[in-house]
């Protein structure tokens, strides 16, 4: 596989929480390189690509579990329950309250 193909697997797979230098390094390329491997096979950098993939087992957790807000950014590695709403806004544009009442489809594993 391409070595953005291993990253992006890996990113998926642990939920975005890898380090991306060390993913790099792990694939055999250089920050910076892998970097515009992201831009060009995805459209978004290695860290956003990070983000979606942290948000998107977020929005499962909700949306399939007794998980509160707190729960899943304590679960996930947010530096706090704010933080988690900051992400929850930018990409899904609710807080995780009103996600977690009414997940939405089109959010949930459409990713590998």
């Amino acid at each position: 596989a391409q070595p953005v193909d291993r990253a992006i697997a890996a990113l998926c797979l642990r939920d975005g929480r890898l380090n991306l230098a060390a993913l790099a390094d792990r694939c055999g390329r250089s920050q910076r390189q892998l970097e515009r491997d992201f831009h060009r096979a995805v459209g978004l950098g290695g860290k956003t690509f990070a983000r979606i993939c942290r948000f998107r087992r977020a929005t499962r957790l909700l949306a399939t579990s007794n998980y509160t807000a707190a729960s899943v950014a304590a679960e996930l590695g947010y530096t706090d329950q704010s933080h988690l709403t900051r992400e929850f806004r930018r990409f899904g544009v609710a807080t995780p309250r009103r996600y977690a009442a009414n997940p939405v489809g089109f959010l949930q594993d459409r990713w590998p």
